[in-house]
């Protein structure tokens, strides 16, 4: 093969590497491959004649960073390295997550379904919520408070204050 054809290869070489280089963790080494092809395709373009030896040599270096560009542009839309985002509060003002209600309300009474030890379950009008005491054994068929909410922890006592 003539050396020209040899240097065309070594830079669809190079711009493989740069672009293997930017899908997979080497650690560089696949950088060094591709400019050390870049560099062999213009030593070898030099072998045929030193206007193609310098016409290599200028698409080389235009050719490697325009390569990282695209490859780089083309991970930033890429969905696989989209799959797991996680989005912060507030990027997107249009799309607020919508919230759940609490799952009882301060003050609400309900009926304990099961002995509260110091958890258990607690019927409110008709709807069942896991609940927790402040330590208190609260037999089932109790009448129980909510005395305190905090996030999906509902915290009871009994009604009647004993």
């Amino acid at each position: 093969m003539q050396p020209l054809v040899w240097s065309i290869l070594l830079t669809f070489v190079m711009i493989v590497c740069v672009a293997m280089e930017l899908l997979t963790p080497s650690f560089g080494l696949l950088t060094l491959f591709g400019l050390g092809a870049m560099v062999a395709s213009i030593v070898v373009a030099f072998q045929d004649s030193a206007a193609a030896g310098f016409a290599m040599t200028g698409v080389n270096l235009t050719l490697f960073p325009i390569a990282v560009l695209i490859v780089m542009q083309a991970i930033k839309k890429s969905p696989l390295l989209h799959q797991g985002d996680i989005q912060a509060a507030g990027d997107d003002d249009d799309e607020q997550p919508a919230r759940k209600p609490p799952p009882a309300q301060l003050g609400e009474t309900g009926e304990a379904l099961t002995d509260l030890r110091p958890s258990g379950a607690v019927r409110f009008a008709d709807r069942r919520v896991e609940v927790v005491t402040e330590g208190k054994w609260i037999e089932r068929g109790s009448r129980v408070q909510v005395i305190r909410v905090h996030g999906n922890v509902v915290t009871v006592e009994p009604a009647d204050g004993a």
